[in-house]
């Protein structure tokens, strides 16, 4: 990377060998100017060189990834217990270990079944490795 005269420019050089200077059109670029939507034709790209089962398979990934979250957020809930207005409102050491004992069973069963979906999730993106290959 080298720094042309006018301050604040950096000129990048692509694999062509025309340098690119970055927020400046260039003469050799067939859409002058930052392209928009980059982010997302990458990610278009990236989708569309998976196959049906791969991309059922991230899909399940997220999804297992969602429900371990929701595990999380439900023990965190239980020991919160709701807003604290004021110094007096607090909960007891043992009113909050109590809640948290009694959100334990469905924070783990929670916590397990994202854990399973996002196992199917990765067994299923190999499977389709496997058969795009």
């Amino acid at each position: 990377m080298t720094f042309p005269e006018e301050p604040g420019l950096a000129v990048y050089t692509r694999s062509a060998g025309a340098p690119y200077t970055a927020g400046v059109a260039n003469e050799s670029d067939p859409e002058p100017g930052p392209r928009p939507g980059t982010m997302a034709r990458i990610v278009r790209d990236a989708l569309h060189g998976l196959s049906p089962r791969e991309r059922w398979g991230w899909v399940l990934t997220v999804l297992g990834l969602l429900v371990i979250l929701a595990g999380v957020l439900h023990l965190t809930s239980a020991t919160i217990g709701g807003p604290i207005h004021e110094f007096r409102e607090r909960r007891a050491y043992n009113q909050v270990k109590t809640a948290a004992h009694e959100a334990i069973p469905v924070t783990f069963a929670l916590g397990l079944a994202g854990l399973a979906i996002v196992l199917a999730g990765a067994r299923l993106r190999a499977s389709g490795r496997r058969s795009r290959d």
